[in-house]
């Protein structure tokens, strides 16, 4: 959550300048760039994440019996935490257009359908039973939410947003982690040389993402440091 607030922070007030000096062009570019610099940052992590999350469970707790038991309830966990910071530019670009009507509904509709749902989730699930809530709770917002902002800002935006900004570097991610994963498997590894590999492959994957994205954030973040 920390690296999707210092984003939103960094490309905010630049969303909020060319709003203002109605520079559409522009405010579509810093958008879709704001999109893909969460992408690249974060997918690599929730990748390597969910692919080694048993490894990386056991050498926090030093149980493989823990580490087991609980690699599912993390997982999802983290994918809910992924989708919710790709709803956090579409978020604030519903605030440049002072367009919040949106944002209360949507959460008004959560606590009158969620609670109730995750008073009994937790009741019969336990914490699986939450941490599913958390999930679907973020997946409606970026299949439901997104799409219906789109239709108010931006109309011609949101297929870049899902194809360019988040699809293309998650299956991009997906393939890379997966070969990993596969060739590791192989061989019997060290857990603090797997440890170092992940963090290698994930500086890895987040310089080859900014390549393949469309506008290749990285590149413009001192730009915009200097800027703000």
């Amino acid at each position: 959550s920390k690296i999707y607030s210092a984003i939103a922070a960094a490309f905010y007030p630049q969303l909020v300048h060319e709003k203002t000096l109605a520079q559409v062009d522009n405010l579509k570019l810093i958008y879709h760039r704001s999109c893909q610099l969460i992408s690249v940052l974060v997918i690599p992590v929730v990748v390597i994440a969910f692919f080694f999350m048993t490894e990386l469970l056991n050498i926090w707790f030093g149980s493989s019996i823990t580490s087991q038991i609980l690699t599912p309830l993390v997982r999802v966990l983290i994918i809910g935490f992924a989708l919710n910071g790709f709803v956090t530019m579409p978020y604030y670009l519903q605030l440049v257009h002072r367009w919040t009507r949106l944002s209360f509904y949507k959460n008004l509709i959560a606590m009158i359908v969620l609670l109730p749902t995750l008073y009994f989730s937790i009741l019969y699930y336990g914490i699986y039973g939450a941490c599913w809530i958390w999930l679907i709770l973020n997946l409606m917002y970026f299949v439901v939410e997104v799409p219906i902002m789109h239709r108010k800002i931006m109309k011609t935006e949101q297929a870049k947003y899902y194809v360019e900004d988040i699809g293309r570097i998650l299956i991009s991610s997906i393939l890379f982690t997966g070969i990993l994963f596969l060739g590791i498997s192989f061989f019997e590894v060290n857990i603090y040389v797997l440890l170092f590999i992940l963090f290698v492959a994930g500086i890895i994957q987040v310089i080859l993402l900014n390549k393949i994205s469309s506008e290749r954030p990285l590149g413009k973040l001192s730009t915009y440091s200097i800027l703000n």
